[in-house]
């Protein structure tokens, strides 16, 4: 910057972080909140799961329609210590939604099907119900009163229950979480295929760990070529590994596998067409998840 312009001053670590990043934040905070004050309806997403340093993170995005366009954005994103617990999601997401003044808009919340998600929710609904009565009423344990209800007709109070259910906050499962523990307690019941995975899973890791084995890899399949590593909590990463897998050559896979003294993980016409099965079944999922 120096040759390009010597009047040019850079601008300081300090004046970075503390000046010009939160300016930008502000900016887009602001900019978020204006469409998101247009907004009649929205859904958020939470989530929370923790690095391979054991620091835990909260994300939580909200999602909406504006002049019949999708709208979506990161609400919040910030470390979480200390335990899981529901009663501590529950506060953490009450705090951003009051932030950011969507009461009575939040109409579904998706999140994984974990416990402490499901009791995060229970306590944030009866929260919503409970400030809703107040406001009302004025008071705690008036709408308690059943007698309160017994002069409404059988379909005014079908109306009345559908639009208290309309206006209350729920709980959707994350399709993907669920896809995912569907796929894994299948494969966990098919015993047959454990021994085929496992040899999968190895000769990844050949790639991944030995390096005279990827160089010799790379020269039977061509420069760049890899098998990818799987990951426990995501089934498409195995979906992913196997299909490299079955879109090598059996033979040239086959003469690698025994020159680097891996005959142990030579798959066999078998086990090739259970790995070409396998990748059928998982197909229309993995559609699904791309889209």
């Amino acid at each position: 910057m120096r040759d390009v312009d010597p009047k040019y001053r850079l601008p300081s670590r300090y004046h970075l972080t503390h000046k010009l990043i939160p300016q930008a934040r502000d900016k887009r905070v602001a900019a978020m909140k204006e469409q998101l004050d247009k907004a009649k309806h929205v859904a958020l997403t939470v989530d929370i799961w923790t690095d391979r340093r054991m620091h835990s993170y909260v994300g939580i995005t909200v999602h909406t329609f504006l002049n019949w366009e999708a709208k979506s954005y990161l609400l919040h994103f910030a470390a979480f210590k200390g335990s899981h617990t529901g009663a501590r999601i529950a506060a953490e997401l009450e705090k951003v939604i009051d932030e950011h003044s969507l009461q009575g808009k939040v109409v579904h919340i998706v999140s994984d099907n974990a416990s402490n998600m499901r009791k995060a929710f229970e306590l944030l609904r009866l929260k919503d119900v409970d400030d809703d009565e107040d406001a009302a009423t004025g008071t705690d344990d008036l709408l308690d009163d059943d007698a309160l209800f017994e002069d409404l007709h059988e379909d005014d109070g079908i109306e009345v229950s559908q639009v208290i259910d309309r206006h209350c906050l729920s709980r959707l499962s994350c399709f993907a979480h669920s896809v995912q523990l569907a796929i894994k307690e299948a494969m966990a019941k098919c015993t047959t295929a454990r021994s085929i995975m496992a040899k999968c899973c190895k000769l990844a890791n050949c790639c991944h760990q030995s390096a005279i084995f990827r160089d010799q890899f790379e020269s039977k399949f061509g420069q760049g070529r890899s098998i990818p590593s799987t990951n426990a909590t995501r089934w498409s990463s195995l979906y992913q590994q196997v299909s490299a897998i079955v879109e090598l050559d059996d033979l040239l896979l086959t003469d690698l596998l025994r020159e680097t003294g891996h005959d142990n993980l030579v798959f066999t016409a078998k086990d090739t067409a259970s790995l070409k099965e396998f990748v059928e079944i998982l197909l229309p999922f993995a559609e699904v998840k791309t889209r």
